[in-house]
């Protein structure tokens, strides 16, 4: 819909960690599964230089920031496009009358040397092995939608669901 927008300027992992080479200890990749332009809500990302000396994730000051040096990225239905962990990157507003929303699935891949997951990593470990695959599943969704309803807050209804399907 016309005006709506991505999430707000943000990084996946405040602070994270690299390897020797540079190479991010965590990674998106974002893919669209429409095709998406600057009009249709597509990424935007930021060089780390342009928000580098930002200490807080605050989401109008890394947008501030990143303003002047953001990349829109463009993508194909089917394109990729990855970052770092600590790259500020955002979706941009929908602007283009008549044209749908683009859609998109991102991705995550980490080191072990990321711990700040681990915690529900091993809670996902004991729902698979005392509740079975699908539970175990469906409580990592909760645990998601909760994790993001700082961004976006959640209906109470919703709140509520979540509480009771995690048990």
């Amino acid at each position: 819909e016309p005006g709506c927008r991505g999430w707000a300027a943000h990084r996946d992992r405040d602070g994270c960690p690299t390897a020797g080479d540079g190479a991010p200890h965590y990674a998106t990749c974002w893919v669209a599964l429409t095709d998406c332009d600057a009009a249709t809500a597509c990424m935007r990302v930021a060089p780390l230089a342009a928000t580098r000396g930002l200490i807080r994730d605050d989401p109008r000051a890394l947008a501030d920031a990143a303003a002047d040096d953001a990349t829109t990225m463009p993508r194909r239905r089917g394109e990729a496009v990855a970052w770092g962990g600590d790259t500020v990157h955002w979706g941009g507003a929908h602007d283009a009358i008549g044209e749908p929303a683009r859609i998109a699935l991102a991705f995550a891949a980490s080191t072990p040397r990321m711990t700040d997951d681990l915690d529900r990593v091993r809670a996902f470990g004991a729902w698979r092995r005392d509740e079975g695959l699908f539970e175990a599943r469906l409580k990592l969704v909760c645990l998601q939608l909760h994790f993001y309803a700082d961004a976006e807050p959640l209906h109470d209804r919703v709140v509520g669901l979540l509480d009771e399907l995690e048990g």
